[in-house]
Parts: structure tokens; C-alpha cells; sequence
């Protein structure tokens, strides 16, 4: 029986979660895409979800990497895309990557010492291609991503029970494509605390991990070493005192190895990012703005600019105030951060005609047909103006 009880544990680990899901043709989140990967001599797929104000902004946008992407895409996405809505956290693309082989990928050594030190030969025999499918991710996958899209810098790396674990092996490697990780529940038992012994015989106390480091913990299971061994890493990590890198563990115990995947990303995003967006950017001055963007840069180590969508936000609310000056200055500094969006100019044209300054709304017109020529609504509006002039 208590053999049966390892066995079942471990599948819990290995397995990604059952979902359902029910295809209706007139709503998309996302598109499936393959890639002959070199590195690991097999066709994998990606699936990519964009954030709504994609397609009518030239904004960039961080990245997140989701492990199990068949099974977590649905509700991850729709977690990501209600806190977004809310700006607890910026608009991101997300990256969602299905399993072939889970065990193989997502763990970084072989091993055939299951939970409770149990033999499980036939179960972990692919085990320990971790190292290879991070090597596809950061070398392979991602610049790919990066040519397609309009990313930024600022990549997080999202991994469940073994992705967990994938998660503290890329951060332990010093992997240069991810900033932030958020590591669930990860079984950090696996090889007899292999990265717990990594992290402990690390002796460079200036070496870059990331910047950020959520790590959870679901109640206790009748696997013994997992929050024992959680405890062990982020206590060894704390011993450490990297400068650059803030973290955090938390525990939920009101949720099992199953649940604690969506509570955890919740509060990680909201951890990771919780400077991130201002949610009362509309009592802030632009001097104020400025500054808390130059904070966050400096903070990231990275350029970051506030979106497009939320200076347009901020300079609307400002005209139905009628305070037109402060929209002025709103719309101004959507230009100066996203200077090939026509929108922008539109905006700023539009605030300027509020104020009776025709000759800078016909310039800012002008500017908005350089990036979109065939602007059927804006050609007519300078036509009027010019012959009204």
C-alpha cells in the first residue's frame, strides 16, 4: 500500500493536471506555431497568446514562459489577462509550451529515487534532459520569439511541481533569458537535494541569479521531503544574500499540489510586478512619472516605459476633467516613449483641436498618416482643416 501511495504521489509530479476545454470558433486566445529544434532533434510546439492592445499599439512587452502549456494555458492566460485589466501588472505575451516527454525535459539530472526515497526505474528512465530543453528554450525558442514579436527585456519563467524544479535549475545556471521565475511547489528532494547542494557550494557572492524568485509550497502530502526540502532551499538561498535578487516563499496550506498552481501564480505576478504598473497614474504629475519609470528601470536593469495604453488612459480621464493641459502632457509623453504609433499623434491632434491650436493638430495629423498612410478618418479631418485655414 505504501508503495502504491509513492507511485500515485509521483505521478502527481509527472502528469500534467487533466483539463477540458470546449473549442467556440469566435473566441481566440491564442495560435499554435512548431519549431524544428537542433538541440533537442525533435519538432516541438509553442503556443502564443497577445495581450488585447497588441494589434492597436507598438508597444514591446515582457514574456512569459509557461511550462505544461497544455494544460495551465486557459487559466493562465486568464489570470495574466484579468490583472492586467485591473493594472496590477503590465500586458504580457505569453508562451505556453506543451509537453512530449515531461519527465525527460523538465528535470535536471537523472535519477531513479522517487518521493520517499522510493526505486521507480520504469517511471523516471528518461530522466535528466533539463539541461538540453533549457538550451532549446534560450537559444532556440526565444530569440525566435523575440524577432516575431515586440518584446521587451523582461521575461519571467513560470514552472509547476517538476517545472518547478526546471524553474531553480534555470535559476541556479544564471540563465540569461529570464529575469523572473515563479517556482510551484517544485519537489527540490529530487536527487538527493541536487540543487540544494548546487546552491550550497556556490561560493561567488556577486553572481547574477535574476531579479526575482517566487517560491511556493502547497500542505503537506505523503511525500515528506517536499516542503522540507523547499524549506532547505530558500533557507540555504537566504543565507546567501545576493544583492540583486529579491525573493520570496510562501506557503499555501489551504491548497493541495494540484490547487496551489493558480493561487501561486496570482500572488507571484502581483510579487514580481507589484511596482510595476501605477494604479493611480492620474494624480501624478509627469515629473512624478518620469521618475518612478526611471526607479523601475534602474530596478530591472532594463529600459521600461509606460505603456501606450495607460499614458491614453491617463490623458482621456485628464479631458474629462477638462483639465486640457495635463492631457496635452499626458498625450506629448505617449509620443515621446511610443514614437512610431500613429495613435499617439491622433491624441495629441485631437487635444490640440480641443484647445483651439490648429497649426500643432495638423502637425500631429501628419505625423500620425507617416506611420499609417491609408487613414481614411484622418485625411478627411486634415482636408477640412487646410481648406478651412
Amino acid at each position: 500500500m505504501r508503495k502504491f501511495k509513492n507511485q500515485i504521489a509521483l505521478l502527481l509530479l509527472i502528469l500534467p493536471l487533466a483539463v477540458f476545454c470546449q473549442r467556440k470558433d469566435d473566441i481566440v486566445i491564442g495560435k499554435k506555431y512548431k519549431i524544428q529544434s537542433l538541440v533537442l532533434n525533435e519538432i516541438r510546439e509553442y503556443w502564443i497568446y497577445l495581450p488585447e492592445s497588441y494589434n492597436q499599439s507598438q508597444s514591446k512587452y515582457p514574456v512569459l514562459v509557461l511550462l505544461d502549456g497544455e494544460t495551465y494555458f486557459h487559466s493562465a492566460t486568464g489570470v495574466i489577462h484579468f490583472l492586467a485589466m485591473n493594472k496590477l501588472i503590465p500586458e504580457m505575451i505569453v508562451v505556453a509550451l506543451p509537453n512530449i516527454d515531461r519527465t525527460k525535459d523538465l528535470t535536471p539530472s537523472h535519477s531513479d529515487v522517487g518521493p520517499n526515497n522510493e526505486i521507480m526505474k520504469n517511471i523516471l528512465s528518461t530522466s535528466g534532459g533539463g539541461d538540453k530543453f533549457l538550451g532549446f528554450i534560450s537559444n532556440e525558442l526565444m530569440p525566435i520569439i523575440d524577432k516575431n514579436y515586440r518584446t521587451d527585456s523582461i521575461k519571467t519563467l513560470v514552472g509547476h511541481s517538476f517545472g518547478g524544479l526546471f524553474a531553480i535549475n534555470s535559476l541556479l545556471q544564471n540563465n540569461k533569458c529570464f529575469k523572473a521565475y515563479i517556482a510551484i511547489d517544485p519537489p527540490l528532494w529530487w536527487d538527493n537535494g541536487l540543487l540544494i547542494n548546487k546552491l550550497k557550494n556556490e561560493t561567488d557572492s556577486d553572481k547574477l541569479f535574476g531579479q526575482f524568485l517566487f517560491l511556493t509550497s502547497s500542505k503537506e502530502t505523503n511525500i515528506v521531503q517536499q516542503r522540507t526540502s523547499q524549506v532547505n532551499f530558500y533557507t540555504e538561498l537566504s543565507k546567501k544574500h545576493y544583492s540583486s535578487l529579491k525573493s520570496q516563499f510562501q506557503t499555501f496550506d489551504d491548497e493541495n499540489h494540484a490547487s496551489v498552481m493558480l493561487v501561486s501564480l496570482n500572488a507571484g505576478l502581483k510579487y514580481i510586478f507589484n511596482e510595476y504598473n501605477l494604479s493611480d497614474i492620474k494624480s501624478k504629475s509627469i515629473s512624478e512619472l518620469k521618475i518612478h519609470y526611471e526607479m523601475l528601470s534602474s530596478k530591472w536593469n532594463t529600459g521600461i516605459l509606460p505603456s501606450e495604453e495607460l499614458l491614453r488612459l491617463a490623458g482621456n480621464d485628464c479631458l474629462e476633467k477638462h483639465d486640457i493641459t495635463k492631457a496635452i502632457d499626458f498625450y506629448k509623453l505617449n509620443v515621446l516613449c511610443h514614437p512610431t504609433s500613429p495613435d499617439t499623434y491622433i491624441d495629441l491632434a485631437r487635444a490640440y483641436q480641443i484647445d483651439s491650436n490648429n497649426d500643432q493638430a495638423i502637425k500631429n495629423y501628419k505625423l500620425a498618416l507617416q506611420f499609417k498612410p491609408n487613414n481614411k478618418s484622418v485625411k478627411k479631418i486634415l482636408k477640412r482643416k487646410i481648406s478651412h485655414k
